[in-house]
């Protein structure tokens, strides 16, 4: 999240000074005669910059991206004086929408946007587990909801800003544990699924029942959750 923010930050910092070379170059950024007029490299440099941060935090189909593609898309449509009337025009907007999204980073508000994506993802492979649980698919249904607990420590790690790339799931929830980002005692109820995970992603069908699947489900959906808040 460091790194997002210091490209935000350098972003911002570059809008606000092209901002300022234009008004010294534009004695008026008054709407004028022409129309056929493109930005100028610099401003287009920061307003491609500011759309893929905001495809990095919210996705390629937020409503962030949504807003600034309206917004440029307005303000190409409006006759300008000038280039750099234009460039402004686009400017401001984005500088508002980097002031936003720095507040957001200092304020740990996208922690909060994270936790809210990963729980709706998280809970529809619970879902969907659970009706192969029903239709009685208990190999499909056990791959799903093993790897969707493994996947929701993984988050959890990632957002916590731990490393975990390759890691096994028995390392990632002792990782967890030591930093107190999960209790004790549900580190000891995860070890029994843990094995339970190995069993089901080395096919070994025979050595699991459907009652330690449909508990592994009920306890999935609880940990997601209470972690997914």
């Amino acid at each position: 999240m460091e790194s997002i923010k210091k490209r935000v930050v350098h972003l911002q910092e570059n809008a606000k000074a092209q901002f300022e070379k234009l008004k010294k170059n534009d004695s008026s950024f008054n709407i004028g005669a022409f129309s056929d007029l493109n930005f100028h490299d610099e401003s287009m440099e920061i307003y491609y910059g500011t759309i893929s941060v905001l495809e990095n935090i919210y996705g390629k189909n937020s409503s962030h991206i949504k807003e600034l593609l309206l917004i440029n898309n307005k303000i190409l449509s409006i006759k300008y004086k000038s280039i750099e009337a234009r460039d402004a025009q686009l400017l401001t907007s984005i500088i508002g929408i980097l002031s936003n999204l720095k507040y957001e980073i200092e304020n740990d508000l996208l922690v909060s946007i994270e936790k809210s994506i990963s729980k709706e993802i998280f809970t529809d492979f619970i879902s969907f587990s659970k009706e192969q649980y029903s239709s009685g698919d208990l190999k499909i249904c056990s791959v799903l909801i093993c790897a969707a607990l493994e996947d929701s420590l993984k988050k959890i790690a990632d957002i916590n800003g731990l490393n975990v790339t390759k890691k096994s799931m028995a390392e990632i929830i002792n990782a967890l544990k030591s930093k107190g980002i999960i209790q004790k005692n549900i580190a000891s109820l995860l070890e029994p699924y843990t094995r339970l995970r190995n069993k089901v992603f080395h096919a070994d069908w025979e050595s699991f029942d459907k009652s330690e699947i449909g508990s592994l489900i009920a306890f999935t959906e609880e940990f997601v959750k209470d972690h997914f808040k």
